[in-house]
Parts: C-alpha cells; sequence; structure tokens
C-alpha cells in the first residue's frame, strides 16, 4: 500500500445491485449534488464537500451512497475520502449516471405546468361539477346517507319508523 491508499469500507458487488437501489439513492438532491462535485472533482473527504447541510447529513447520505454502491470510500489517516464509482456503474448501467447527473432540476414553473395532467385548453372543458355525462343533467351530489329526503318514499318509510 502506497502513502495514498488507505483502506477501503465495505461496499456492495455492482453485479448485485439492482437499478432500483442506484435511483433510489440518487432520488435525494443532495446526494446528487454529493454525486456531481465527486464527479468534477475526482474524490473528496466530506469536509470537503460544500453543502447547504449539516456535516452529519453529509455523512448520512456519504454511507446511503456507499451502500447503494454509487461510490467508493477509503480511510486515510483521519479522513475518509470519497469517489463515484463511475466506469463500474457505466458497465452496469450504461447511460444511467450520465442521464441523471446531466438532467436540469424542475423549477417552480415546470412543477405548477405539470401539477395537473388532466388539465387541457380545451375551451369545452369548464370543469363545472355540473357537467356531467347524466343526460337529465340530475344533480346527484346530494344523495348521502344523511337525513331523510321526504321526496324519497323509502326515506318517508324508514323515517316513520
Amino acid at each position: 500500500m502506497g502513502a495514498s491508499e488507505g483502506v477501503r469500507l465495505p461496499q456492495p458487488d455492482l453485479a448485485r445491485v439492482d437499478v432500483g437501489t442506484v435511483l433510489h439513492a440518487l432520488a435525494d438532491p443532495v446526494r446528487r449534488a454529493i454525486v456531481r462535485i465527486l464527479t468534477q472533482v475526482g474524490e473528496a473527504p466530506c469536509g470537503a464537500l460544500d453543502l447547504p447541510v449539516a456535516r452529519s447529513t453529509v455523512t448520512h447520505h456519504l454511507r446511503t451512497l456507499r451502500e447503494s454502491g454509487v461510490i467508493e470510500t477509503e480511510l486515510r489517516g483521519n479522513s475518509r475520502v470519497s469517489k463515484v464509482r463511475r466506469q463500474e456503474l457505466d458497465e452496469r448501467f450504461p447511460g444511467l449516471l450520465a442521464a441523471i447527473l446531466d438532467a436540469e432540476p424542475a423549477t417552480a414553473d415546470d412543477q405548477a405546468s405539470t401539477d395537473d395532467p388532466a388539465d387541457t385548453d380545451d375551451p369545452a372543458d369548464t370543469d363545472d361539477p355540473a357537467d356531467t355525462d347524466d343526460p337529465a343533467g340530475t344533480d346527484r351530489s346530494a344523495d348521502t346517507d344523511g337525513p331523510a329526503d321526504t321526496d324519497d318514499p323509502a326515506d318517508t318509510e324508514e323515517a316513520g319508523r
């Protein structure tokens, strides 16, 4: 072992890692940020990652990424230095990491426009609750198990008991 080498922490064999495990690990925006930083700098200890969360939270995210097979971590003296397992990930899941890291983050405007997929710009669609497929146009919204309706013989019969 050379001066720059240390002890690797346990990590899964990527041949046994499911794509769902990797996707779950990369679903968190902080973890994606960690992977982006590590991809740019090559490797870094936890303290060198400039993130808007507590150091203990960064440690938690690094552990999640390591246990899912996305990064590897090596003990070097008092530091834990992490790096992305890019080549191994690309061999196991070709293009997955690049697609996720290159994807633009959603903005508030993007989210607002996709909140209601059924919402269209069709002028005939009025979103009127009275607009139903009932040809008689009967409003059935008042049909409940509430107080008796005197117009309904069954309700009158029950109320008279």
